[in-house]
């Protein structure tokens, strides 16, 4: 059996559509050496065709109930299942090694998020919204579950937090030096409502913001 290779650019696609992948190796197998009927490869084919988004289980499960297979043959169908769960691991593994052997460029990568944070913010610059992990994931060519994953690895905090955690940096500033009211702050940081900066702000901080700016004040 050939080794499946996963190229670096393809290596996240793999991990979100990992049963895409293993549908396709096990089509490869079963055309390739293993010792199953054609009516039962057909049918294998056919209903991996007709559901997409079904597991390797439950294929064998429908293979079961629609065609009558010998002992011999439910085993090998049982084979496929171990050998996706086995697959599944080994691309997991293959997917948090590349965490540990690429930490040089994942540190690149989030410094330049950081930078883009604070940047996101500069004085005069419009905010319609708050900034997203996509949206940074986006500037860094990465999609974002990939980009979150690789943040966590490097920082231990997810992409999110860090995202959370700077704009009440930022409102900390504007609540200390400035007298706008913390409504404007809020809208002005990118919230939609006032009542969802206050919670932010809480669970981060400890205190609201109206409490913040008077402890700031005395």
């Amino acid at each position: 059996m050939q080794m499946l290779r996963v190229g670096e650019a393809a290596l996240r696609a793999a991990h979100m559509a990992v049963n895409d992948r293993t549908m396709a190796l096990v089509s490869t197998l079963l055309e390739n050496g293993m010792s199953i009927n054609k009516n039962t490869l057909m049918l294998f084919n056919r209903l991996t065709l007709q559901n997409p988004g079904a597991s390797m289980a439950d294929l064998i499960k429908l293979t079961k109930l629609q065609l009558p297979v010998n002992e011999n043959t439910l085993s090998q169908l049982q084979h496929y299942e171990n050998m996706e769960h086995k697959l599944l691991e080994y691309l997991n593994r293959f997917y948090d090694r590349q965490f540990i052997t690429r930490h040089r460029v994942n540190s690149s990568v989030v410094n330049t998020f950081e930078r883009s944070l604070r940047e996101y913010f500069t004085i005069g610059k419009t905010r319609d919204c708050l900034p997203s992990v996509a949206y940074f994931a986006d500037e860094a060519n990465l999609t974002p579950g990939y980009f979150g994953d690789l943040v966590k690895k490097e920082t231990g905090v997810t992409a999110q937090e860090l995202i959370s955690r700077h704009v009440v940096d930022v409102a900390k500033h504007l609540l200390a030096t400035g007298s706008d009211d913390i409504a404007e702050i809020a809208y002005d940081l990118g919230f939609q409502y006032p009542q969802h900066f206050t919670r932010l702000f809480k669970r981060i901080a400890g205190v609201s913001p109206s409490q913040f700016r008077q402890a700031s004040s005395n």
